[in-house]
């Protein structure tokens, strides 16, 4: 069970990372199209 609760701790942090890298590439989109108007 205590292995479980690490796997899930590790998910929900990679998650969270990648969802941080996800709004950052997003937000550098908008940027570029903001750019090219």
């Amino acid at each position: 069970m205590h292995i479980v609760k690490n796997l899930l701790k590790a998910g929900f942090f990679m998650s969270g990372q990648f969802i941080h890298m996800q709004n950052k590439i997003v937000s550098i989109c908008i940027s570029m199209i903001d750019e090219m108007q």
